[in-house]
């Protein structure tokens, strides 16, 4: 279901396909816009039944949670103490474990609309790209399974293998996420222009204002009224793979 100005069948206007400049991009959030839910608290609970993480860490990971959503603590901190389980770890085993994780708790509660949404932007030859700050290895998983070529997420720095508490980049959120959006876009002779930008989150709004064309896929309260306010499409993607009976 969509709400706001008038669009095609892939949801954007019209004016979109205009011809000149660069490359046009279609840029994805992935928690609540292509995947019902937080990645990386739907991980955890494999993680957890697995053993692979113990309760203290669990409870652990929860409070660092509940300190960053009052603002008491923030994103660098915050992957810090995240990445605590993982550091020194074989890259090769984390994303093993993290593609069993997607495969149990992640795939199933992927949106059949986002699905077929991304589809038809890869048909049209939008350049596709999920731009997400949960864990690159998850967001590695689902580009595997949706078939998107691109991924810009911010991980640990990986030295022999081995994974660090070091952060690789900035932060993939808030403007950081703008930052990493224009680095890729000068990398892959993409005009922001005429790219568009898929999220539910108010903090993606950096981003979603240097697109041309800006979509708020079930938007936060804060982002719908920003949405209706200025004119940009707002659409809800309400169907999991689980629902449809394709998983």
């Amino acid at each position: 279901m969509a709400r706001g100005r008038k669009t095609n069948r892939s949801g954007e206007p019209p004016a979109e396909r205009a011809a000149g400049g660069g490359a046009a991009a279609a840029f994805f959030d992935v928690d609540d816009t292509l995947v019902r839910g937080n990645t990386a608290m739907l991980s955890v609970r494999v993680l957890r039944k697995e053993g692979v993480l113990t309760r203290f860490a669990l409870a652990r990971g929860t409070y660092y949670g509940l300190l960053h959503f009052f603002n008491m603590l923030n994103w660098q901190k915050m992957f810090e103490k995240a990445v605590q389980p993982w550091v020194g770890k074989r890259e090769e085993e984390v994303q093993a474990i993290s593609d069993r994780c997607f495969e149990k708790a992640v795939k199933p509660r992927v949106f059949v609309e986002a699905r077929d949404l991304i589809r038809e932007r890869r048909k049209r030859g939008d350049i596709v790209c999920l731009i997400s700050s949960t864990s690159p290895f998850l967001v590695k998983a689902l580009q595997r399974f949706l078939d998107v070529p691109h991924g810009v997420c911010t991980g640990p720095v990986v030295e022999e293998g081995l994974l660090t508490d070091r952060l690789a980049d900035v932060i993939c959120y808030g403007h950081g996420k703008l930052i990493l959006a224009k680095r890729f876009a000068a990398e892959h002779g993409v005009d922001l222009a005429k790219s568009s930008f898929f999220s539910d989150s108010k903090s993606d709004l950096p981003l979603l204002e240097a697109v041309g064309f800006p979509h708020a896929v079930n938007p936060d309260p804060f982002l719908r009224r920003v949405a209706e306010k200025r004119g940009w499409p707002v659409r809800y993607f309400t169907r999991t793979l689980k629902e449809a009976g394709e998983v």
